[in-house]
């Protein structure tokens, strides 16, 4: 049984303890059930069309992957939802780039994965930064841009399921989590997870929601930072892909008796 798991820092989170990694407690969870020990690759994206480019390319091989779980990020998000992008180049010098649904250029892939150090660029801080990036969000939302971009994303996560369902693999989605550290990511986060909530639907895909701040014992999902996932979100997630994993393993393939 072959897994792989796209996602960002929630697949090497340094505030988790090993053991407790959705990633590990996933194969302890299948092996006990089904007596099947999963094969898992852990992969990462800094934009979403490397997701799904990458994503295909691992289809399209030779190998084949039972599921492809995919964490949908908000981060990579956030560039495409306005219509100058920042970004540093080879030499880390800051540049600037029309949005690519006003461009020749479809994406801007080498851009958007350096998005986040061009922010922090020199100058950053100051008052007409502050009134510049205010207006670039401004004239975002009047363009429509963050509606634009949470569609894009639908749109790829159904290429790749087409592309999955034509190899036998079956696709996983799982959030996005809520930000509450920042209401514009939050915002987004909120209306994509309602978008993939109808799209999973739709298409009889297993979406794991964990756009919560508790499990149903009350441990919280967020650090307090606001950002990061805790241990009892992990385990979380860890249950309902395991659940998801178990029970389509266990329709196709016969438990293993260990004794």
């Amino acid at each position: 049984m072959n897994v792989v798991f796209w996602g960002g820092c929630v697949n090497r989170q340094s505030n988790v303890r090993a053991e407790m990694h959705y990633h590990v407690a996933i194969k302890r969870l299948v092996e006990d059930e089904t007596g099947i020990a999963p094969k898992t690759w852990l992969r990462f994206y800094s934009s979403y069309h490397e997701l799904h480019r990458e994503s295909l390319s691992m289809l399209n091989r030779e190998m084949h992957y039972d599921y492809v779980v995919i964490f949908l990020r908000p981060f990579p998000m956030i560039a495409l939802t306005k219509p100058i992008i920042r970004y540093t180049d080879k030499d880390k010098q800051a540049r600037l780039a029309l949005h690519p649904r006003f461009s020749k250029e479809k994406y801007y892939d080498h851009m958007i994965k350096e998005y986040k150090i061009g922010a922090q660029a020199n100058g950053g801080d100051s008052l007409l930064h502050k009134i510049l990036q205010r207006l670039n969000d401004f004239a975002g939302n009047q363009l429509r841009l963050p509606q634009w971009t949470k569609n894009e994303v639908i749109k790829m996560m159904a290429d790749l399921n087409h592309t999955a369902q034509q190899r036998k693999t079956k696709l996983v989605l799982v959030g996005p989590m809520l930000y509450p550290a920042n209401d514009r990511i939050n915002n987004i986060c909120i209306d994509l997870n309602r978008k993939v909530e109808i799209f999973s639907a739709l298409h009889k895909i297993p979406h794991i929601d964990i756009a919560r701040s508790f499990d149903e014992n009350g441990n919280r999902f967020l650090e307090n930072d606001g950002k990061h996932l805790t241990d009892a979100a992990h385990l979380f997630m860890a249950e309902q892909i395991s659940k998801f994993i178990t029970q389509s393993a266990t329709i196709s393939t016969p438990v293993l008796n260990r004794q």
